[in-house]
């Protein structure tokens, strides 16, 4: 055997005795359809039937990428997650829940961020509702209206920076993408009942701004009439309070420490984009073709970007 390059990507993937586990097939093989050589998964193992061991050894029988199994034994999917990540070798965790899918070109598109920016610390992508069988459904159609609403905002992840503090708007702990690095420096998730995704979005929140796509890249799995979704935003409203509470005084103590000597926060893993980078990221991710077809449009959004840069500039 020859040593393998170490995976840019460690897929992290919680499997759960309690869980029906019916769209266990569809979210792996939403995994092996990327378009991305470097990638493992790790598969933290929260069961002990018979059943459900022989669908893991299959499982890493037919992958055509390496899989780790961790076996937590029922310690809680935020402590199986983080168990999982610790087992890992890749520089960015992809979590990815038991019941949803990637779309093709999911990690291929963080992959070229990466390649573009050098680094990022987190991200997530667009969320497209999807029922039972895989199709696209109409966000209006879920019965749980406060899944609906948080969906509907994280199609567009503009909108779901700016209502991040208010709820857990990417929906699922899936759509994050996380460098491993700071990931562990930040301890991982928490144990909460319902809402360590979203503590833990809050959190990378204070260290950067993430990189984010508008393409629907996360396909998250609901309930259509018939059935009630799931939703992290029903939690226990003392849950709630905790983390915002927590949040909030995370944003106190970030004013008054970590700080350098110009004023600038150090981050330990990447700084955000200045709006210059991110043209020339929305560029390569649209692709050369698009830059052949329209170099004035390309030329024209790249001098706004830097008068957008020297404003910001001046106003500090």
């Amino acid at each position: 055997m020859t040593d393998r390059p170490t995976p840019l990507f460690s897929v992290v993937l919680v499997i759960r005795e309690d869980d029906e586990n019916k769209h266990l097939n569809n979210a792996v093989q939403s995994v092996w359809r990327q378009r991305v050589e470097a990638i493992e998964m790790i598969v933290a193992d929260e069961g002990a039937s018979d059943r459900l061991q022989d669908r893991i050894r299959q499982l890493e029988r037919r992958s055509p990428m390496p899989v780790h199994v961790v076996r937590t034994g029922g310690i809680g999917p935020a402590r199986a997650r983080n168990a999982a990540a610790k087992a890992s070798n890749g520089r960015y965790l992809a979590f990815l829940d038991v019941d949803d899918e990637y779309h093709a070109e999911r990690l291929d598109t963080f992959r070229r961020a990466a390649l573009v920016c050098g680094a990022f610390s987190w991200g997530f992508s667009g969320v497209d509702a999807i029922d039972q069988q895989g199709r696209s459904v109409d966000v209006g159609v879920i019965p749980d209206s406060a899944l609906r609403a948080s969906i509907h905002i994280s199609r567009r992840p503009v909108d779901a920076i700016v209502n991040l503090p208010v709820a857990f708007t990417p929906v699922s702990g899936g759509n994050l993408v996380v460098d491993a690095d700071l990931f562990h420096e930040l301890a991982g998730f928490r144990e909460l009942e319902q809402l360590s995704d979203w503590d833990l979005a809050l959190r990378l929140l204070r260290r950067s701004a993430p990189v984010t796509f508008e393409r629907l890249l996360y396909r998250r799995r609901v309930r259509v009439p018939g059935g009630a979704g799931t939703s992290a935003i029903g939690a226990t409203a003392a849950e709630r309070a905790a983390v915002l509470d927590d949040y909030r005084l995370g944003l106190v103590q970030d004013r008054l420490a970590g700080r350098s000597s110009d004023g600038v926060r150090p981050y330990s893993v990447a700084r955000p984009l200045d709006p210059d980078e991110r043209v020339v990221v929305a560029v390569a991710l649209r692709g050369l073709d698009w830059l052949r077809k329209v170099p004035r449009a390309y030329a024209a959004m790249r001098q706004v970007a830097r008068w957008l840069r020297r404003a910001e500039s001046r106003f500090r």
